[in-house]
């Protein structure tokens, strides 16, 4: 990020703030995470890469999500459909569909919730696999839809989702989210319930 200040690179800076901020989130330390993913999707607007801030919310999202903050969960989810987002939402709406997902299990509507996991699935199955996109999305709706399925009590589905993640981690030799993983599953899991069990 140094570099970034130093050269005046805004790109640079944004792209370290999201680096270090997975970084923050592999080592559990969510606030500091989820404050980096806010920051990092601040600059990509500001620099005209409103792609690559949808992916920071969407992180800052699952965040909010393990840190059983359903008030700062539907923040990042509205932003979605700010004015600076919402036409490059829907054009590319597979970050949209994980975090509706969990908002649609912690409003009550299992179902919904399952129908906004598959179409996020579908929507990465038409991705050719060894993309730099895919890599970086088809991994990440597996791991969301195994935490919802859990909270479902789908554990042979949530499971099978979980070894599908871990198996397209090893292939890119994520080895950071890969020691992380089960963790992270576990705050999502339980950060889910704690918004159900809400008054």
């Amino acid at each position: 990020m140094r570099i970034g200040q130093q050269i005046r690179d805004p790109w640079t800076i944004s792209d370290a703030k999201i680096t270090l901020a997975l970084l923050d989130l592999f080592l559990g330390r969510l606030h500091e995470a989820r404050r980096g993913f806010e920051e990092a999707a601040a600059d990509y607007v500001a620099v005209g890469l409103p792609l690559m801030a949808l992916y920071s919310l969407s992180w800052a999202g699952e965040c909010c999500v393990m840190e059983g903050s359903l008030e700062g969960f539907k923040r990042i989810v509205a932003a979605f459909d700010g004015p600076k987002l919402a036409r490059i939402s829907k054009v590319h709406p597979v970050y949209l569909r994980i975090l509706q997902g969990f908002d649609r299990l912690v409003e009550g509507d299992p179902r919904g919730a399952q129908s906004s996991f598959e179409e996020a699935l579908r929507i990465t199955g038409k991705v050719p696999t060894h993309s730099v996109w895919a890599f970086l999305n088809t991994p990440r709706v597996h791991f969301s839809y195994s935490a919802a399925l859990r909270v479902m009590g789908r554990e042979r589905e949530a499971t099978d989702h979980m070894e599908r993640y871990l198996e397209l981690l090893k292939a890119i030799h994520f080895t950071a989210a890969l020691s992380s993983a089960a963790a992270r599953e576990q705050l999502l899991v339980k950060g889910l319930r704690q918004m159900l069990e809400r008054p």
